[in-house]
């Protein structure tokens, strides 16, 4: 099969290294990728993401058995509603279903009603609002986020009000901010052990791909501002067969279930940041597709034919032909002096 992965991250080269393993994979072109990719042995091509006619046009001329969306970006702006419309088999869900993800306000109510385990919060529109809002929380024990789409940077664990106040009033009217958004929602802080939970969907259930740990810090020792991820660990010691019946049962489950009863199906990756508290859990997030860094420990440790489970997850006929290597993965980040910089200060790599 042919494949077409769409991206150029780290995320998107380990998925196309990954598939090239399987003898049901005869080629996998990446777009845009990256130079990184190319030394690598792996097909890029110079199509644009952002004109759909154009892409479309060069996955028909490709004749692609199937495309994976790698980053969020396009799923929020509809890219798989247009690719299906045209006929095309996509790996991705829809813009209405990417909400779980694009939209953290949508996430939050969503997981309010269908009774799917996350902390307490509240949605602001405004500043003053949202730091009025600040008296409902204890000091110290205030997370603040926005609702739209940040690339891992848009959370603020603030250890005062003071901090979270700051927060409210850079994210919603620091013209300086690279960050822009409409809503805040502050959450209650939660304590325990944070893991990632993958899913793959299509329309008739879900399969489990796995789990991994990513470290958000900048700085060693859990020290420093939050990131898109440091780097991940991913092993069997994560989740125990009890706990991850819980987790299919209280948060895949009920995704599913959901959104039908919505009338947005979701079908795709589905990525969630769980919060493990002895045996209780709590969803602090919802992604719509692979982690990045976390796809890069979780993919190597996938046996069996991730290609041809990925087509068929496009014909909804997923079934469960994957396991994981008992043995462990772990992915190191190499980032720029001044990552995660929301400032517009210039992050250099020193090359």
């Amino acid at each position: 099969m042919k494949v077409l992965i769409l991206g150029s991250g780290g995320r998107e080269h380990a998925l196309a290294h990954r598939l090239l393993k399987d003898d049901t994979c005869t080629s996998v072109t990446v777009v845009p990728g990256n130079p990184g990719m190319s030394k690598d042995g792996i097909a890029v091509a110079d199509v644009s993401l952002e004109d759909f006619d154009i892409l479309s046009e060069f996955i028909f001329k490709q004749s692609f058995d199937f495309v994976f969306v790698g980053p969020e970006d396009p799923l929020e702006k509809g890219i798989v509603n247009d690719l299906e419309l045209k006929g095309i088999k996509v790996v991705g869900p829809t813009r209405e279903a990417a909400q779980l993800e694009s939209s953290k306000a949508f996430a939050k109510s969503f997981m309010s009603q269908f009774h799917i385990p996350t902390s307490k919060f509240k949605i602001y529109t405004s500043s003053d609002s949202a730091i009025a809002g600040l008296k409902e929380f204890v000091e110290g024990q205030v997370v603040v986020k926005v609702s739209s789409l940040a690339g891992g940077k848009g959370v603020v664990v603030a250890e005062n009000h003071a901090q979270a106040q700051k927060a409210i009033e850079d994210f919603l009217n620091n013209s300086s901010c690279q960050i822009k958004t409409d809503k805040i929602i502050l959450e209650e802080r939660l304590y325990g052990q944070e893991i990632s939970a993958f899913a793959l969907y299509d329309e008739n259930g879900f399969i489990n791909l796995g789990y991994a740990r990513d470290y958000k810090r900048v700085f060693d020792n859990d020290k420093g501002a939050n990131t898109g991820g440091m780097g991940t660990f991913s092993s069997d010691s994560l989740v125990s067969k009890e706990l991850e019946n819980t987790i299919n049962r209280e948060v895949f489950q009920k995704v599913f279930d959901g959104m039908r009863e919505l009338g947005t199906p979701f079908k795709g990756i589905l990525f969630a940041g769980l919060m493990l508290n002895g045996r209780s859990i709590n969803v602090i997030e919802f992604n719509v597709r692979l982690g990045d860094p976390e796809t890069q420990s979780l993919l190597p440790r996938l046996k069996g034919d991730l290609t041809q489970t990925l087509f068929n997850q496009t014909h909804n006929k997923l079934n469960h032909s994957l396991s994981l290597d008992p043995k462990a993965a772990v992915h190191v980040v190499m980032c720029s002096k001044h990552y995660p910089s929301i400032d517009g200060t210039a992050l250099d790599l020193g090359h």
